[in-house]
């Protein structure tokens, strides 16, 4: 596995917690360990309120309550001296390289770990779940009343317990746009098509009652997530289709629900390129599996729509039409816990 430690200039350049997922997206203890370096970097060069908004965000998404408060009460420690602060950042160094030689890849062994804390969570669960879905989020990802963003709930069967269960996405195009405005190179932003940690996913456990914390799916915030479910994993149940937009490019995304968490098991770009003389498109079709009960994934090329004149190609939906040519097979690996490509491809 290939290990990327962020610089301290992170904090100035980049958004790290994007940066982080891109690199280390199923690395969760490697991504603490960065994170308490990062954090006591912030705090030694008087950043506290930067580290302290980075590491609620980027914790909540990974559930670690515990570890959110000990950096939390770090970072504001005014006994935190220089030598504590090298000491400290030697030691997660070394922490991170003794992880990165255990871990047989960055699909690490917390997957079958429950979202849910042990603790219970504010008791809006009584509430109609409209409602406890909207106060739930606005708190998880600390929504001001001023803030416009788009939510939307979609219901289904998503763990086969017989419990209506549903997803809930959450877009934050408003909140994206004032933070590039607010930045020292809005233009830079906006030509990125405002990419970041914009647009959520959160799983309702129609079992349980409960709403995850949020997970992250970095995007364009101009546009927002689209959800499908289908019986991908098993005829029991469906699991989740994200598709989502990286400027003028279209990425599907697979989760399947296990022990009350969506884990994400395939990937892959629908198409890219568009309004570029260099195309790329691919229709998904989802059939009988060959060695398991999980269906195979197979990819057909497909042609790709010319973006049309005035067209911002950052957002617009181009038609995709597929041929009859497969490009790539992928079959589901029990024992990695996620989809594989036929040697023939």
């Amino acid at each position: 596995m290939e290990l990327f430690v962020p610089s301290s200039r992170c904090w100035d350049n980049f958004n790290l917690a994007w940066l982080i997922d891109f690199v280390l997206k199923d690395c969760k203890e490697v991504v603490i360990v960065l994170l308490f370096v990062e954090t006591l970097y912030a705090k030694n060069h008087s950043k506290v309120a930067k580290a302290e908004n980075y590491l609620k965000l980027s914790l909540n998404k990974y559930t670690y309550y515990p570890v959110y408060q000990l950096f939390k009460n770090l970072i504001k420690n005014p006994n935190f001296d220089l030598l504590e602060l090298y000491l400290c950042e030697m030691k997660a160094i070394l922490i991170l390289f003794t992880i990165a030689l255990f871990l047989p890849s960055c699909q690490d062994e917390s997957n079958d770990v429950e979202v849910f804390d042990e603790k219970p969570q504010e008791d809006f669960s009584k509430l109609p779940l409209n409602e406890y879905a909207k106060r739930h989020v606005e708190s998880s990802l600390s929504i001001l009343a001023t803030e416009q963003y788009q939510l939307e709930i979609i219901k289904g069967n998503l763990d086969g317990d017989g419990k209506e269960d549903a997803i809930i996405t959450v877009n934050r195009k408003q909140f994206a746009m004032n933070e590039a405005t607010s930045s020292e190179n809005p233009a830079k932003a906006a030509e990125m098509a405002f990419m970041g940690n914009y647009n959520y996913i959160f799983y309702y456990d129609g079992g349980l009652k409960l709403i995850s914390p949020p997970i992250a799916i970095p995007s364009s915030a101009l546009v927002p997530l689209k959800i499908n479910l289908s019986s991908v994993s098993s005829d029991a149940y469906q699991d989740i289709l994200i598709d989502y937009r990286i400027r003028n490019a279209n990425f599907k995304d697979v989760f399947t629900v296990t022990n009350h968490t969506p884990r994400k098991i395939f990937e892959w770009k629908t198409f890219d390129g568009l309004g570029t003389d260099k195309t790329e498109a691919y229709t998904f079709e989802y059939t009988t599996g060959k060695y398991g009960p999980e269906k195979d994934i197979i990819l057909y090329e497909s042609t790709l729509e010319k973006l049309p004149d005035n067209a911002d190609k950052n957002t617009y939906e181009p038609k995709v039409t597929k041929t009859s040519k497969v490009a790539f097979h992928f079959f589901y690996i029990p024992q990695e816990q996620k989809y594989g490509m036929l040697k023939n491809n």
